[in-house]
């Protein structure tokens, strides 16, 4: 991931993510320290794609992690990446129903949509 960090965010962003893909909350929670400095925030960390940390979770379907990111981290619930899916549509795309629950108890707008045509892309 990737949201124009500063360049001494590098090491911090890859232990981050590397936390957030294994599904570690205390190495998540230890990696986030390095964000404290005023960096980057981790809330605004992006991909290519515009996927933030909660979307990786999502994908993952790590219950844990969600809450970790949401609730201590300040991640957004409702972040777009740049096809406009947030953290539930990717839980809810991948079938991880635990991590679509968390999202919604987290305030994740269940009604939110992206528009049509995009939608289309991401099934062909």
């Amino acid at each position: 991931m990737s949201s124009t960090p500063k360049a001494n965010d590098l090491e911090a962003l890859q232990s981050l993510m590397a936390a957030v893909q294994r599904g570690s909350v205390d190495d998540l929670r230890r990696a986030s320290t390095a964000f404290a400095s005023g960096a980057s925030t981790i809330a605004e960390i992006r991909d290519e794609r515009g996927r933030r940390c909660a979307h990786t979770a999502a994908a993952r379907g790590n219950v844990a992690i969600i809450n970790a990111l949401v609730s201590e981290l300040g991640c957004d619930a409702d972040a777009r990446d740049d096809e406009g899916f947030t953290p539930l549509m990717t839980a809810a795309s991948m079938g991880a129903t635990d991590a679509v629950r968390a999202f919604i108890v987290l305030g994740a707008d269940a009604k939110a949509r992206t528009s049509s045509h995009r939608c289309a892309r991401q099934r062909e």
